[in-house]
């Protein structure tokens, strides 16, 4: 699947690089006594991008405390995650109701940037409250939701507030122990695994940007419909581009029998077929299609990939081919060797009697 290109030029104009930035932290996770920061990227610049990306740490490693030493709460979290953000608008007939999968409503509250997105995270902890305790690792995926809105504008800069929520799929592998009756020391009672559904994290998170997100992720791109359009077309064509289909092209008989009888010249054909008859076609009809430079130069790289896939599917299939035939003659030619082998036999039985 080809992403989503960047907006035309003229939405770029105005936009720095360090304006698609945001430095953040969740204030939750130090009221936990876990410092935290992570960094926000959009992807794209302009005023049409929609997706980003962010990285945080958390870390909460041996740190220096007044709680007895048998008190642990050691976390050190890595976390990786893609967002789409969206905003509801007013629905387009009034008295009308919205549905659930639109972005249509009845009184939208523009300030407001809704996000959903997915994550993978990974964490080393040990946490032991008391009299037990547990160490180890865990990994895991899931998705996350929520909503980011202005808080505080300044000349240099804005903070933004982050409400959201990410749930999942967690595994761990830990260790378990005891502490001791004097105190001092944990003991290892055991080893463990658990893969468990759960909520990984709740933020309320605080976001400086240059600009605020009331800003951001406002418009649509004009031109998406079409490039979208092109590109479901472009896929349509290429979905018969296969073996089959170049099979039950009609050619000569002198051709079809020289191809039968050279898998090189077969390839070399079905190679010269999907370059000419289906990425350039392709390519050529771009010209006539009305998408921007951008949409254009992602379609171009598209068209390359599905030629790319055609071929690699044919390899494939000529390779599955001449595995069969190849297996097919080895246990030939070990039926034959036992054929000979009994003929041998049988000789020599009669030569003995």
């Amino acid at each position: 699947m080809v992403s989503i290109p960047p907006p035309p030029a003229h939405a770029q104009e105005s936009e720095k690089f360090i304006d698609r930035f945001s430095l953040r932290t969740n204030t939750l996770d130090w009221l936990a006594t876990v410092p935290n920061i992570q960094v926000g990227f959009d992807l794209f610049p302009g005023a049409y991008n929609r997706s980003s990306i962010l990285l945080g740490v958390k870390w909460n490693w041996n740190t220096y405390h007044k709680l007895p030493p048998y008190y642990v709460f050691d976390v050190f979290d890595v976390r990786a995650e893609y967002r789409m953000h969206f905003r509801f608008k007013p629905l387009s007939n009034a008295g009308g109701k919205h549905s659930f999968f639109s972005l249509e409503r009845k009184n939208p509250h523009s300030w407001i940037a809704h996000y959903i997105g997915g994550y993978a995270d990974y964490s080393s902890y040990s946490i032991k409250p008391g009299a037990n305790g547990r160490q180890g690792f865990q990994g895991g995926i899931g998705v996350s939701t929520g909503i980011e809105m202005p808080l505080y504008q300044y000349k240099g800069g804005a903070i933004d507030l982050d409400l959201g929520v990410s749930a999942g799929l967690l595994y761990t592998r830990y260790q378990q122990f005891v502490l001791s009756q004097s105190h001092s020391q944990y003991l290892f009672q055991k080893d463990g695994q658990m893969i468990l559904p759960m909520i990984t994290e709740l933020r309320a998170v605080l976001s400086w940007r240059r600009h605020s997100v009331k800003e951001k992720y406002l418009e649509d791109d004009p031109e998406l419909p079409i490039y979208r359009e092109t590109l479901k077309n472009i896929r349509t064509a290429f979905a018969s581009a296969t073996k089959e289909t170049f099979d039950g092209l009609s050619r000569p008989k002198s051709e079809t029998k020289a191809m039968a009888e050279s898998d090189s010249l077969y390839r070399a054909k079905f190679v010269e077929w999907i370059q000419n008859d289906q990425v350039n076609y392709e390519k050529d009809r771009l010209q006539y299609q009305d998408v921007t430079p951008q949409h254009k130069k992602a379609l171009e790289k598209e068209i390359d990939r599905l030629g790319k896939k055609a071929i690699d599917n044919f390899d494939a299939a000529l390779h599955k081919k001449e595995t069969a035939a190849r297996k097919e003659a080895e246990k030939a030619q070990r039926e034959a060797e036992k054929a000979r082998k009994e003929a041998e036999k049988e000789i020599k039985e009669k030569e003995s009697e």
